[in-house]
């Protein structure tokens, strides 16, 4: 593939990366999706923090698997939080790479059927602005982890 085969894609994801990364930046707060990362997926990922080989056995205050909150937790570890707040803006943004990683492997598994490199921008647009990816990329949420991987098994299947 050339460069130019790149550049809808690096359109597709700088789009998404302008409507993601400023929410962050700025601290937003005012939403449905920031209350429920402050009640139920912020304490999920502490719950992990302070316990992080418990999942089998936890204080659940999110209707989820607990997955993509035991990976945030772990990589908070790494970074040395004992606790996660929404400040906490590299844990944001590694939530936040799941839906660029998914955005990135739905325009892939379009790019596969064309040679036309417009069209796989194109259909993944719709993707790039919906409000489902966006959001949970911009506050914690567990949407886009399991995006991801279903991408991930139906593009292996």
């Amino acid at each position: 593939m050339h460069s130019s085969r790149y550049f809808p894609l690096a359109i597709i994801l700088a789009l998404f990366t302008a409507l993601v990364v400023p929410p962050i930046l700025l601290g937003l707060q005012a939403s449905i999706q920031a209350d429920d990362m402050s009640k139920y997926h912020l304490p999920q990922v502490n719950t992990f923090v302070t316990h992080p080989f418990s999942i089998f056995d936890y204080a659940a205050t999110a209707a989820t698997t607990p997955g993509h909150h035991v990976f945030l937790a772990w990589i908070a570890r790494l970074l040395g939080y004992h606790k996660v707040e929404a400040d906490n803006l590299p844990i944001r943004f590694v939530n936040a790479a799941f839906g660029f990683l998914a955005l990135l492997v739905a325009w892939r598994a379009f790019a596969q059927r064309t040679k036309n490199p417009w069209q796989p921008a194109v259909f993944a647009l719709p993707l790039a602005c919906s409000s489902y990816l966006l959001f949970a990329s911009i506050w914690i949420a567990t949407d886009n982890g399991a995006l991801l991987f279903y991408e991930l098994a139906v593009t292996m299947a």
